[in-house]
């Protein structure tokens, strides 16, 4: 479904002097088109709507956000930046996994079981915010602000009570750090695109999923798996980005309509995810789903164990920045 956040072109009325109607002009509207993979009521959606609104909002309508949600521009993630600096698109959501052949930094959220939970995710991503920034200007783009999922675990058709359950489990993953961690246990793993999971499902061509509880139960996993276990594996970002040289185009208002809805989503995206972990996990168990939180300890160390190369393969790419990133935060944690 593609979401319009129309713009009022109004016509003001002055005055009526001697007997005539007189009326200012009409100011013109600029439309920026927003494209996410993400349906409207995940909270990565709910984030981008929201945007949206405030910008149009501060620009006292004279930006109009043009939203292309649940993948309906037909791009993935991986197209977004391409699409950007083409002028296809303006502004994107983007899973920040999918930037990680561009630049290991990108997948510092993603790192398997480095963050415990949502403050830790949180602080993560502030230490790393600026070389963030600093690899979207070196694109030519402007990181607006990140989102994050909530924690990661395994949907199911079957329960995962010990690492033999893992064993040939065909399993998708939203990067290659999922991937490798899960081929390190024996499973098969498929590194997918979030639209292209649900028809892995139907067709049975999958049989697990590593995403958070919000977002099965915002697609209708229930109707498909029946087992969530919540082995809080990462919890990775959604990065908001724009094309600077459009951005640049825009009146220093516009500018700063964007700028300050952007603010808002990078500290509200944090509180949503705080406030939504209970809820969905009492939403499963109504809708039949057996929640396993916390997964059982030797599946959890499994997969923990199954990381360790992951995290030491990581370290080696990712240069002298990402390196100095991860061990102040380990060593702040």
């Amino acid at each position: 479904m593609t979401y319009r956040f129309s713009a009022r072109i109004t016509v003001s009325l002055a005055a009526l002097m001697l007997g005539s109607l007189i009326s200012l002009p009409a100011y013109s509207t600029t439309q920026l088109i927003f494209t996410s993979e993400y349906g409207d009521t995940t909270l990565i959606g709910q984030r981008s709507r929201h945007f949206a609104e405030r910008v149009q909002a501060l620009s006292n309508d004279e930006l109009e956000i043009i939203l292309q949600s649940a993948g309906t521009s037909g791009l993935r993630s991986t197209d977004h930046s391409r699409a950007i600096n083409n002028d296809t698109i303006q502004i994107a959501n983007t899973l920040a996994g999918t930037l990680g052949s561009d630049d290991p930094i990108f997948m510092l959220s993603s790192l398997p079981f480095v963050t415990q939970d949502i403050a830790e995710a949180e602080q993560l991503y502030r230490m790393s915010r600026s070389a963030y920034d600093a690899l979207f200007m070196e694109n030519d783009q402007i990181l607006l602000y990140a989102a994050p999922w909530p924690a990661s675990g395994i949907w199911s058709r079957k329960a995962l009570r010990s690492p033999e359950d893992l064993q040939s489990l065909s399993i998708r993953t939203y990067d290659r750090n999922g991937q490798r961690v899960l081929l390190n246990t024996g499973s098969a793993p498929k590194v997918m695109a979030w639209n292209d999971v649900l028809p892995g499902l139907e067709n049975r061509s999958l049989d697990a999923v590593l995403t958070s509880a919000e977002a099965g139960l915002n697609v209708d996993y229930p109707a498909h798996m029946k087992y969530y276990t919540a082995i809080h594996y990462a919890m990775p970002l959604n990065m908001v980005h724009m094309g600077r040289a459009r951005f640049e185009t825009l009146k220093p208002q516009q500018q700063q309509a964007i700028l300050q809805a952007a603010k808002e989503a990078d500290l509200a995206s944090w509180d949503a995810v705080r406030n939504s972990v209970i809820n969905t996990y009492t939403t499963l168990s109504e809708q039949g789903v057996t929640v396993a939180a916390p997964a059982r300890r030797a599946l959890k160390d499994a997969l923990v164990e199954a990381s360790e190369n992951v995290i030491t393969s990581w370290r080696l790419k990712a240069g002298a920045t990402g390196r100095r990133i991860l061990d102040d935060y380990m060593q702040q944690r």
